[in-house]
């Protein structure tokens, strides 16, 4: 946190350092494609283009599910231009709107038919709010119920587990500017510095009896 402070009061905003890799759980039945013993750890769903992590060889992981899903929707796991991840990754440009049409051509019932048979991991999602409605999430408690802005919402946990053990809710997201004066002056901020980062719109202080934050 005191590194945060210091680069607001430097810049006025804050830079982080990035891997570039969007990742996924590994479930059960992923960990049992790949031979692991228990369902733990993430795996790479698709590193970013340019990002560190593609520019230092980090591929997207499991082959034996991806070969699978090629196999039941187009008979795509014989091409040899698809032979591992990165292979695959430099074939989209043809390989998506070639899969974007099986999918057409499918049913919801029947694609989710095919993805059940080999064991793929899928949730028929086509807007946020069908996570609500999610079979999958609904039965791993993976929707939790929240208080924001005065209201009970149920949102998507972390799609992450620890020892095979979902991470809950540990607080309530707090109302804008709600602990900011405690916590910058744990920092060592003075009352006038935390007025001047207010002022300049870099941190909002608490709400005053119904107005805006300051």
């Amino acid at each position: 946190m005191k590194s945060v402070v210091a680069q607001l009061k430097d810049k006025g905003v804050v830079t982080r350092g990035w891997i570039g890799v969007q990742i996924q759980p590994v479930t059960p039945e992923i960990a049992e494609s790949l031979g692991l013993k228990k369902p733990l750890g993430a795996l790479v769903a698709e590193p970013q283009q340019g990002s560190p992590a593609a520019k230092a060889g980090i591929e997207a992981g499991e082959d034996g599910m991806i070969v699978g899903a090629l196999t039941v929707l187009d008979d795509l796991e014989k091409d040899p231009r698809l032979k591992t991840n990165g292979m695959r990754v430099k074939e989209r440009a043809w390989l998506l709107p070639r899969l974007a049409e099986v999918f057409r051509k499918e049913t919801q019932q029947g694609l989710a038919a095919k993805l059940e048979a080999i064991g793929l991991p899928f949730a028929p999602i086509a807007k946020p709010w069908d996570l609500l409605d999610d079979p999958h999430l609904q039965a791993s408690g993976g929707l939790l119920e929240t208080r924001a802005g005065g209201k009970t919402l149920h949102v998507p946990a972390l799609p992450v587990a620890l020892d095979g053990r979902r991470l809950g809710k540990r607080a309530d997201p707090p109302e804008v500017g709600q602990h900011a004066r405690e916590l910058l002056t744990g920092l060592g901020c003075s009352p006038l510095e935390i007025q001047a980062l207010a002022d300049k719109r870099i941190v909002a202080l608490p709400r005053n009896s119904g107005s805006e934050p300051e």
